[in-house]
């Protein structure tokens, strides 16, 4: 441990159809002008709290095990930390239940759909952590609470900001001749302030009153081994 990255005030883009789109599947959207105008006022004034920030590491197995009970992470998560006969975690394949991406390394969304790997049995060779924020901005909490827009605005830019450090995992990943998994949310109160002493989050201000944080793990896969 040690070697934690750590990224301030990276771009966080939130388009008026992206929110539009996204309220319509909640019923909540208005076809006119004045709730087009409604929605662009709400995106800059909630944008204009943001102060996004990240940090992340990675680690290996040994370093991983020694820190997390397998209980103690998501399902898919803890399944691939279960010991081998040799006492080595090792995934086998039982709790992954998200798709891959067919190349390995998706752009934009996450992907979808079914597994486009074969990987019935395959060894994590590493697991990085995360913690995404939109910044100390108090405002968030009592803002999100009172305008179901805003709420929406601050949701798509917590996405973001975990597609933005899922990139910069994955360019390390690619270097390691690595795939990845997507990323997993982390839930547990307990194991996402552990996740977040281990990295260092009190740097990029994350407190237990912070709003628009997303604590995660990405697990890293011996690209060698994967079929194209």
């Amino acid at each position: 441990m040690g070697n934690t990255k750590k990224i301030k005030k990276f771009k966080i883009n939130i388009s008026v159809p992206t929110i539009e789109r996204k309220l319509a599947s909640l019923g909540l959207s208005e076809d006119n002008p004045s709730f087009k105008k409604t929605v662009e006022t709400e995106i800059e004034n909630v944008c204009g709290l943001f102060t996004p920030a990240c940090v992340y590491e990675t680690f290996n197995l040994e370093v991983v095990s020694s820190e997390f009970k397998p209980d103690e992470l998501n399902p898919k998560i803890a399944v691939q930390l279960q010991f081998s006969s040799k006492g080595q975690p090792r995934y086998i394949g039982a709790g992954l239940t998200q798709p891959f991406p067919k190349k390995g390394y998706p752009t934009g969304e996450f992907p979808t759909g079914e597994f486009g790997l074969n990987l019935p049995q395959e060894e994590c060779v590493a697991f990085s952590f995360y913690v995404a924020s939109l910044g100390e901005g108090s405002g968030l909490a009592s803002i999100a609470r009172a305008n179901q827009i805003a709420k929406v605005v601050i949701q798509e830019a917590e996405e973001q900001a975990v597609r933005f450090v899922y990139r910069l995992i994955r360019e390390e990943a690619k270097k390691e001749n690595c795939l990845l998994t997507p990323p997993s949310l982390l839930k547990k109160g307990e194991i996402v302030k552990k996740v977040w002493k281990i990295l260092g989050a009190q740097r990029i201000g994350v407190t237990a009153q912070s709003m628009g944080i997303r604590t995660g793990v990405v697990g890293w896969l011996s690209g060698k081994k994967q079929k194209k």
